[in-house]
Formats: structure tokens, sequence, C-alpha cells
């Protein structure tokens, strides 16, 4: 990473630090931080080759290892989350929408068909318990990479690569997803691949980016 480059990246985070910053004061200010909802999250891992690092995460921004899904994640509401609690489900920023209506004590259209839910119970009490999930993720449309996380297993299919095949992990006992345990329990590779396939039944093709019609390579 060259000086200027490095320079760039601080001159950033400080930036970002002091804007931060001054919407928590103007909050404090006009008496409205202890009742409202300051969530301060990311879109992605760190990126590769630019002085980061993820571990003991496996992966990088625009992967779906875990190292390029799971991101940093804090919340402030003084009036209703402990402080230093933390939430050991996994959550997604699909949850946001869904949390700020119950907030707010307003109903969800059920024709939105939303894939969050709402976290307020763990904000309340971090140590409740929600209903088991399935999180599923995938890039560049039908060709591209292609994950879930049920429970604490983790199916991972990177079919842009040549002779790829699908791979599992525990992540309870392997987050950096290093041991890939998919000949040891090839009924469950089989049972998380027919969930992934019928979710991907209900995608349509991504309208930008890699895997959408008219995308050209830089």
């Amino acid at each position: 990473m060259s000086w200027i480059k490095t320079a760039e990246i601080c001159g950033i985070v400080i930036a970002l630090d002091d804007n931060v910053g001054k919407v928590l004061a103007s909050l404090k200010e006009n008496g409205l931080d202890e009742n409202t909802l300051v969530i301060f999250t990311n879109d992605n891992g760190g990126p590769e080759g630019m002085g980061t690092s993820n571990y003991p995460l496996s992966g990088h921004k625009g992967t779906l290892s875990e190292g390029g899904i799971r991101v940093p994640w804090a919340m402030s509401w003084p009036s209703v989350i402990t402080p230093g609690s933390v939430i050991d489900s996994p959550i997604s920023t699909l949850d946001i929408l869904p949390t700020i209506f119950d907030m707010a004590d307003e109903p969800i259209d059920p024709d939105w068909q939303l894939d969050g839910r709402s976290l307020l119970p763990l904000l309340k009490d971090p140590h409740a318990i929600l209903p088991d999930r399935t999180l599923y993720w995938r890039r560049k449309g039908v060709e591209g990479p292609i994950a879930l996380r049920h429970q604490d297993w983790k199916l991972l299919f990177s079919r842009d690569l040549e002779n790829a095949r699908p791979q599992l992990f525990n992540l309870a006992d392997d987050v950096g997803e290093i041991n890939d345990v998919s000949n040891e329990h090839p009924e469950v590779v089989a049972r998380l691949m027919t969930m992934l396939n019928a979710w991907e039944s209900e995608l349509v093709t991504p309208l930008w980016g890699p895997g959408s019609p008219g995308y050209i390579s830089q």
C-alpha cells in the first residue's frame, strides 16, 4: 500500500469518526439520545491487499466466506439497550427495516415479503433467543458463488471457479472455514443444497453489476 493510499484511508477514517461524533452530539443536545436507535455498520468485510485483516475469519470483501459477509455492527439506544451487551444470534442488515417498524408499532404489509425480522426482542434482552432461520447469499447471478448458513452449518459453493463443488463448514468449531467436512456429512450437503436451490428459484436476474444484462467488465 502506498503512503498516499494510507493517508487517504486515514483521512476517511478521521472524517467518519468526527461526523459520527457530530450526529451523536446533536442527538444529545436536542434531548433525543436516550430514545433514538443509532446503528453503525458496514456492507462487507475488509478488502484484500489493503493492509486489512479479517482474522480469524477467512476471505475478504467480494467473497462469501465469513470474512467477506461478517461486518462490524454497533448499536446505541440508551433507554433500551444494556451498555456493553453482545448479541450472539446471527443477524442481517435486512433486519433493520422490520426492527424500525416494530419500534414504531407499525404493521408490515405481508405483500412486501421481507426477508428480515425485528431485532427488538434482542435489543431489549440480549439473552433472548430468536427462532432459527436460514441466511442466504449470492453474487453475480446464477453463475456466481452462493452460500447459506443454517444453524451452525455453512454451505459455500464457489460455482464461478472451475471444478468447484459445495463446501461444508461447522462454524461452531471452525469459524475460519478451514476444514471442509462435506465428505463426512453428504446428507447435510444434499439437504442444504436443496434449500439453496429453492431459495434461488425465487430470485430475479440481478439488475446491476456482474451477472446482470448488459454488464461490461472493466
